[in-house]
C-alpha cells in the first residue's frame, strides 16, 4: 500500500467517524422499538399509573379527599405547564402566577375582614 492510499483510507474513516458522529448526535433521543416486549416496558408503567388514576375516585369515597386530590391535579398541570415553557420552550412569563398570587391574598384579606355569606359550622 502507497502512501496515497494510506492517506485517502485514513480520510475516510475519518469521514465515516465524523458522519457516524453526526448522526448519533441528532438521534440522541430516538429510539427504534423493535420487539413487543420493548413496547410493553414503555408502555405498562404509563397504563399502570392512568388506570389507577382513573379508578382512585371510585376506591376513595370521602369527598373531602377527592376534592384535594383535584386540587392536587390542578396544580400539578400547572407546574407542568410552566416546566414545559420554562424548559423546551424557552418562555418564562409569571403573569399567572401574579393573578393566582393576588387571588390568594385578596381572599385572605377578606377572609379575615369581611363577613362570611357562609354559616360557619
Amino acid at each position: 500500500m502507497t502512501k496515497t492510499e494510506a492517506r485517502n483510507l485514513n480520510i475516510q474513516e475519518k469521514r465515516k467517524e465524523r458522519l457516524d458522529r453526526g448522526i448519533k448526535v441528532r438521534t440522541e433521543g430516538i429510539y427504534a422499538i423493535s420487539s413487543w416486549q420493548e413496547v410493553a416496558y414503555l408502555v405498562l408503567p404509563r397504563l399502570v399509573l392512568i388506570v389507577g388514576l382513573l379508578l382512585l375516585p371510585l376506591i376513595i369515597p370521602s369527598l373531602y379527599w377527592k376534592r384535594v386530590m383535584s386540587i392536587v391535579s390542578i396544580y400539578a398541570l400547572l407546574a407542568l405547564g410552566f416546566d414545559f415553557l420554562a424548559h423546551f420552550v424557552g418562555l418564562v412569563s409569571l403573569g399567572g402566577a401574579f393573578f393566582i398570587g393576588v387571588g390568594g391574598y385578596l381572599a385572605a384579606i377578606l377572609n379575615n375582614s369581611a363577613p362570611s355569606p357562609c354559616p360557619s359550622p
